[in-house]
């Protein structure tokens, strides 16, 4: 979908050479930290911004200045804006006028589900309601993708999660593609397929969810002394970390701390085995 884009504002890096596949019909979490590029990203994605360097395709069309095409997208921005002293039911038949598959009958009934009142004026709604109000819209637009930025915050978990089941539904139902972004990964495992981790303008790593859990693991070992364990090329394989294969390991369990070879203290830390092979541990660890 993306190759090789960057976007610089004045002095900021924003983005760096972003290169991405999403697959139609996949939920997408982009993560990453305030100030990774989260936003930058799916403004680049609706064709709101346009990337310095580099190509976006969705469907293998560009997005720049492709109308045909932006009437299947919807942006859902962090920071909600709607016209001054509009109505929920207002804003919907504006949308109505530019999204040809846009579904009144399920706008009013998506705003009983979430008792909100049609005819109530924006500006007196919470961040949360307000947010509920762009997710309602955003799917009732009958869009194809739908770019979600920080969409759950705000969001108590009873909504978090009426949110989530919406999604899901719209896409076992007619292919929907979300690509979430949020800072915290907690919040997407429960319903993304696919992840991408975004740090300082660049991509570190974009695996299958699944496949992160699975290379997820704890690696143990004694901090110097005599008999210390050496990070060597078992700790960088799962199963070996799991297990605790190491010799010098024998015994450590739980992750708790206890006197090691020559008295000193175990460490231990949690890795990310598919992160370029890349392990770190924590606790006056490193990088090995």
């Amino acid at each position: 979908m993306t190759q090789n884009i960057s976007k610089r504002f004045n002095d900021v890096q924003a983005l760096n050479e972003i290169s991405l596949h999403i697959n139609k019909g996949a939920v997408f979490g982009l993560v990453g930290t305030n100030g990774a590029g989260k936003s930058t990203f799916l403004r680049l994605l609706a064709g709101i911004y346009r990337p310095d360097t580099g190509e976006i395709l969705i469907d293998e069309q560009p997005v720049w200045e492709n109308a045909q095409l932006k009437s299947r997208l919807f942006y859902i921005s962090d920071e909600q804006y709607f016209f001054a002293n509009a109505t929920p039911q207002e804003v919907a038949h504006y949308y109505n006028g530019i999204y040809p598959n846009f579904d009144l009958s399920r706008f009013v009934e998506l705003m009983q589900g979430f008792e909100l009142t049609v005819t109530r004026k924006i500006s007196t709604f919470s961040k949360g309601m307000k947010k509920q109000l762009s997710v309602i819209l955003g799917l009732c637009s009958g869009v194809d993708y739908i770019f979600c930025d920080e969409t759950f915050d705000g969001l108590d978990p009873v909504m978090r999660h009426a949110v989530k089941s919406l999604f899901a539904a719209d896409v076992a139902d007619r292919g929907l593609t979300p690509i979430i972004a949020s800072h915290n990964l907690r919040e997407l495992e429960d319903i993304c397929d696919h992840v991408g981790l975004l740090h300082r303008g660049g991509v570190l790593l974009e695996k299958d969810l699944d496949d992160m859990k699975l290379g997820a693991g704890k690696v143990q070992c004694v901090a110097g002394g005599r008999g210390a364990c050496q990070p060597g090329p078992e700790h960088r394989d799962r199963r070996a970390a799991r297990s605790a294969a190491h010799p010098d390991c024998q015994g450590l369990t739980g992750g708790d701390y206890g006197q090691g070879g020559g008295g000193k203290p175990r460490v231990y830390g949690v890795f990310a085995a598919n992160a370029g092979g890349i392990l770190y541990y924590g606790n006056g660890g490193g990088w090995l």
